[in-house]
């Protein structure tokens, strides 16, 4: 069969591609679409493939490029949900969205080690010359391209799709029908500032991985910078200020490679050697929309794959909030200017925190009300020492920011009261 397609096609790469393509199709069309049934659509295709390279139709160089372009195709065009479709358009995000699937959903690095080991690049390396050699590689290969389907059949960490994802938030609250009041913008600005102080600094970016970030952070580094000016006169002011800047620069720089080393060592030490779960030692590093999209999106795996997790947070709080964005400003809604409240309003309603060991699903579950209107300040405020787990004791009294948001101090004794005896 295989030799026949050769006198067929010869090295002519476009007809391979086509032939692929709609052996592709064939097999898969008659499976149901859904998160499930990807995975087997996927499964099938890397077995198509494998056959490829096993009876060595082509060279590696020519089957990965094939391969990529294929699995493209179907996963974002034809197995992509409708709202995907519908706001996904930058190549940049199509190609993160298909690399993080491929890679952490459909274990695609486990099918190129396997074809690897067919290559006839490997056979010339290793200058393999005996059937049974050969033989014994190819079974394991077959093993690695097994384990690989194994592995993307049952992945625990399971994930929303788009159109869900949307679905929950219109659930909540509809972009269009939302609209900031006076409360919502005192409580903003209290979890800014506990929680992401760069959140409305950073108009087009969703993650700490931008442009965007590293100017903000750099800014506030020039600040601090600005209380030690060592001379009256503007111009050796200004660059003793630079001095400083650069110099501080360098300490936080070291000092956040040394947290990191610390880090490490401490995973190291209490996972590895300790078996201690890794979830305790890996909270951190995340602004306001990656803990947003992981509360609506994730439901199931969320502590046992925490790297993959991870890295979820920081692809799609980027593709997915700045997509929806630039869908409701195409489509003119009227309050684009509010997006940003929007998504703390969402986060607000969905973000589960643990006080004094005790798990609340939502600020309305905390306190046993219906609208986030009836919240006060202070409880507000108490809500938010909940989002790092922080136990609550009367030092939360006496805290900076009690002073700047005019809090009363007797209404938080009264909760910290409640919350010591609950």
């Amino acid at each position: 069969m295989f030799d026949s397609l050769k006198e067929i096609f010869g090295n002519n790469v476009n007809g391979y591609f086509w032939l692929i393509l709609l052996l592709s199709w064939i097999l898969v069309s008659k499976i149901e679409l859904d998160k499930n049934n990807t995975k087997i659509k996927l499964s099938l295709i890397y077995i198509i493939f494998f056959f490829l390279a096993l009876f060595d139709i082509f060279d590696l160089k020519l089957l990965i490029p094939i391969f990529i372009v294929i699995t493209f195709i179907f996963q974002e065009f034809i197995f992509a949900d409708e709202f995907q479709k519908m706001i996904l358009k930058k190549k940049s995000y199509l190609l993160l969205d298909y690399f993080y699937k491929m890679v952490f959903e459909y274990k695609m690095l486990y099918f190129i080690s396997s074809i690897f080991l067919l290559s006839t690049y490997l056979k010339n390396t290793l200058s393999i010359n005996s059937s049974i050699i050969y033989s014994l590689i190819s079974v394991l290969s077959f093993l690695v391209l097994c384990s690989g389907i194994i592995k993307t059949l049952n992945n625990e960490f399971k994930t929303l799709d788009f159109n869900q994802i949307h679905e929950k938030m219109i659930n909540i609250m509809s972009f269009s029908k939302f609209s900031c009041n006076d409360k919502l913008y005192d409580f903003s600005n209290i979890l800014i500032y506990k929680e992401d102080r760069s959140f409305f600094m950073r108009e087009n970016s969703y993650n700490w991985l931008s442009i965007e970030f590293v100017i903000y952070r750099l800014k506030r580094i020039y600040k601090e910078c600005s209380h030690y000016k060592v001379c009256k006169i503007k111009f050796i002011g200004k660059i003793s200020n630079y001095i400083l800047f650069i110099f501080n620069l360098i300490l936080q720089i070291l000092n956040m490679i040394i947290k990191l080393l610390r880090k490490f060592i401490l995973i190291f030490y209490k996972v590895v050697l300790c078996r201690k779960n890794i979830r305790y030692y890996m909270r951190g590093y995340s602004t306001i929309e990656m803990q947003l999209i992981r509360t609506l999106a994730v439901i199931d795996g969320y502590s046992s794959h925490v790297f993959q997790r991870k890295a979820y947070e920081m692809i799609y709080s980027k593709i997915f909030f700045s997509s929806l964005r630039s869908f409701y400003k195409y489509h003119h809604y009227i309050n684009i200017s509010q997006y940003k409240y929007y998504l703390i309003y969402l986060y607000i309603r969905v973000a589960p925190v643990r006080l004094n060991k005790k798990l609340y699903k939502s600020i309305l579950d905390l306190y046993n009300k219906k609208n986030i209107n009836e919240i006060e300040i202070e409880e507000f405020y108490i809500w938010t020492l909940g989002l790092s787990h922080a136990i609550i004791d009367n030092s939360v009294i006496y805290s900076p920011i009690v002073g700047i948001f005019n809090m009363k101090k007797r209404r938080l004794k009264k909760l910290v009261k409640q919350f010591s005896k609950d």
